[in-house]
C-alpha cells in the first residue's frame, strides 16, 4: 500500500511538473504580448500628442541640455542691452525746446521772458550729436556678438536709418515750398525764368540730397540770405545733413571706437575738446561773421561731438559687460563665504544702497547747469561761444550717461 501511494504521488508529481512546464512559456508569452500592446497604446497616445517618448536617460540628458541652453541665453540677454528708455523724457524737452527756438522768439520780443528762455535752443544741438553717436554705438556693441566686433556695411547702415528720416524730411520740404508759394506769387516763377534758375534748381537738389551744409559755397548754404538769393527750404534740417555725412562715416568711425583701448580712450575724449578749441578759435577766427554764420553748420564742425558719443557708450558698455563678468565669476564664492558667515551681508548691501541712492542723483546735475545757466546767464554771453562750446559738452555727456 505503501508503494502504491508513493508511485502514485510521485506520477501526480510529474504530471503537476509537466504542465508547470508547459504554463511557463505561455505566461511568459503572455506578458510580453501585454507590455507589446501597452507600448504600442503609449506610442499611439504619444504620436497623438505629437510627442515621442524617450528613455529616461534621453530626459535627463534632454533636461540637462535645455537647462545649458536656457542659461546661455539668460547670459546672453544680460549682456545685450536694453532700449535706453530714461534718455526719452530728455530727448521729448529737448526736441520742445527746440521747436520753441525757431517760432517762438518771433512771437514776442525779447522782453518777455519766456522768449529769452527760447533763445537757449541751439544749445540742444550738441546734445544730439553727442546722443546720436551714443546710441549707434550702444546699439551695435550691446547686439549679437557675430556683429558687435566689426563695422557694418555703410550702405545698409545708411538705408536703415534713412528710411525713418526721408519720408517726414520729405513732406517738410513739400510743406515749405507749397507755403512759399502761396505767400510769394512769384516764387514758382523762380525755377522756371531768371538769371539764377540754376541756382535754385541746384539749391532744390542739394536740400533734397540731405547735402545743404557739407561745403557752404558749393551747396549755396547761407545763414543770412540776401534778396533773390536761393533760400534753405528746410533750415533746421541743417542737423540732419550733418548727421548724414556721420552715418556714411559710422563704420570707419566705429572701427577706430573698437581698437582703442586704455590710456588711449582717455587721449581721444581730451582730443575731442581740443578739436573743439581748434575749430572754434582757429578756423573759425581767420573768417568773416558772414563766413562764420555759414560755415559753422559745417558737419566737420560737430564730428567731434559726434565722435564724443561713441567713447561714451564704449567705455560704457565695457564698464557694464566687466562688471557683470566680475559678479558672474564672484558668485560661487560669495555663496561659499555667505553659507559660513563670513560676509556680513545686511551691512554690506546697506552701503551699497546708500551709494547707488546717492549716485542716483548725479543725473539731476546737469539739468540744475542747464537752468542755472539760463537763469543767471546772460544769454548773449551764453550763446557767444567760449562757454556753450566747452560748458555744454561735458554737461550734456554725463546726462546722457
Amino acid at each position: 500500500m505503501s508503494s502504491g501511494f508513493l508511485k502514485s504521488t510521485c506520477r501526480k508529481g510529474s504530471l503537476l511538473s509537466a504542465e508547470a512546464h508547459a504554463i511557463q512559456p505561455q505566461a511568459k508569452d503572455a506578458s510580453q504580448l501585454h507590455d507589446r500592446r501597452a507600448g504600442m497604446e503609449m506610442e499611439e497616445d504619444g504620436q497623438a500628442e505629437g510627442g515621442h517618448y524617450v528613455s529616461l536617460a534621453d530626459e535627463e540628458g534632454g533636461g540637462e541640455s535645455r537647462h545649458e541652453e536656457e542659461k546661455e541665453k539668460k547670459k546672453e540677454h544680460e549682456t545685450r542691452g536694453g532700449n535706453l528708455t530714461a534718455l526719452a523724457l530728455v530727448r521729448f524737452v529737448a526736441a520742445i525746446h527746440i521747436v520753441c527756438f525757431h517760432t517762438g522768439i518771433q512771437a514776442a520780443p525779447d522782453s518777455v521772458h519766456w522768449v529769452r528762455f527760447c533763445k537757449y535752443g541751439p544749445t540742444w544741438v550738441t546734445f544730439f550729436f553727442i546722443l546720436s553717436g551714443f546710441v549707434q554705438v550702444y546699439s551695435r556693441m550691446t547686439g549679437p556678438r557675430k556683429t558687435a566686433n566689426k563695422p557694418p556695411n555703410v550702405f545698409w547702415f545708411c538705408a536703415q536709418r534713412l528710411a525713418t528720416v526721408v519720408p517726414a524730411y520729405l513732406v517738410s520740404l513739400l510743406a515749405h515750398e507749397f507755403l512759399k508759394s502761396r505767400v510769394e506769387k512769384d516764387y514758382p516763377s523762380r525755377f522756371v525764368s531768371g538769371p539764377q534758375v540754376w541756382q535754385h534748381w541746384w539749391n532744390m537738389l542739394c536740400q533734397v540730397l540731405m547735402v545743404k551744409t557739407w561745403w557752404p559755397p558749393l551747396t549755396l548754404f547761407k545763414s543770412l540770405e540776401l534778396p533773390g538769393d536761393p533760400q534753405d527750404l528746410n533750415y533746421p534740417a541743417h542737423f540732419i545733413s550733418s548727421l548724414f555725412l556721420f552715418w556714411i562715416l559710422f563704420p570707419g568711425l566705429y572701427w577706430i571706437v573698437l581698437r582703442l583701448e586704455g590710456w588711449v580712450v582717455g587721449v581721444a575724449l581730451c582730443g575731442c575738446y581740443w578739436y573743439q578749441f581748434l575749430v572754434k578759435f582757429h578756423l573759425m577766427g581767420l573768417m568773416s561773421r558772414l563766413q562764420v554764420d555759414n560755415f559753422g553748420y559745417m558737419p566737420l564742425c560737430f564730428v567731434n561731438q559726434y565722435f564724443l558719443g561713441m567713447l561714451i557708450a564704449k567705455i560704457f558698455v565695457e564698464a557694464r559687460q566687466q562688471k557683470q563678468s566680475q559678479t558672474e565669476g564672484r558668485e560661487p564664492m560669495l555663496a561659499e563665504r555667505r553659507e559660513r558667515g563670513g560676509v556680513d551681508f545686511n551691512r554690506r548691501g546697506a552701503q551699497c544702497f546708500s551709494w547707488g541712492r546717492f549716485l542716483s542723483y548725479a543725473d539731476f546735475v546737469p539739468v540744475l547747469l542747464f537752468t542755472l545757466l539760463c537763469l543767471f546767464v546772460k544769454e548773449e554771453t551764453a550763446l557767444s561761444g567760449t562757454l556753450c562750446d566747452y560748458g555744454l559738452l561735458p554737461v550734456w555727456s554725463l546726462m546722457i550717461v
